[in-house]
């Protein structure tokens, strides 16, 4: 090869290392774009996302199926009052030993019948410890609502603000 194809050759091959740079060039500069443009609607959804939580609160519903066990002990002590009105019959035959002049001691049985009215109030004191043991099945959905504060959510709308303007 002579001198001259040399030079065109590596002119050719200039050309196409040029062409080449160029594109791969277009290719990042493409893709920087799309990354941009990709960047600047999320941070615009998430903009929407923050002032929807800010204008609205968030809802959700916890279940809760949990067993808890009690355990415990109760004093007690009271007096109860316990009326008594009745009559109580006796019927029964004493004996009994009686001395009697010329005859000597006897014994003699007395029968003794009587209708006896009992009216009384007792007081009967308890006193105890109750012990109780049980477990609860708790089984319940709790309705749960929270509004954020505006404060709350105002640096971060600053944040996404800020770097909106600096993607622009």
């Amino acid at each position: 090869m002579n001198d001259e194809q040399t030079r065109s050759l590596r002119t050719i091959l200039f050309g196409l290392l040029l062409i080449l740079s160029l594109l791969l060039n277009s290719v990042v500069l493409a893709a920087l774009y799309y990354a941009r443009a990709q960047s600047l609607e999320l941070l615009t959804q998430a903009e929407r996302t923050v002032e929807q939580l800010s204008s609205r609160p968030i809802k959700t519903i916890i279940e809760i199926d949990q067993r808890i066990p009690l355990s415990e002990t109760l004093p007690f002590d009271h007096s109860f009052s316990v009326p008594i009105d009745t009559t109580y019959f006796l019927s029964t035959v004493v004996q009994t030993e009686i001395s009697l002049p010329l005859l000597g001691p006897r014994i003699v049985n007395i029968p003794i019948q009587a209708d006896i009215p009992l009216h009384l109030e007792l007081d009967i004191p308890v006193q105890t410890n109750i012990p109780l043991s049980f477990t609860y099945h708790l089984r319940t959905s709790l309705p749960i609502e929270v509004s954020l504060p505006p404060e709350t959510l105002a640096p971060i709308s600053a944040l996404l603000q800020q770097a909106t303007a600096a993607l622009k």
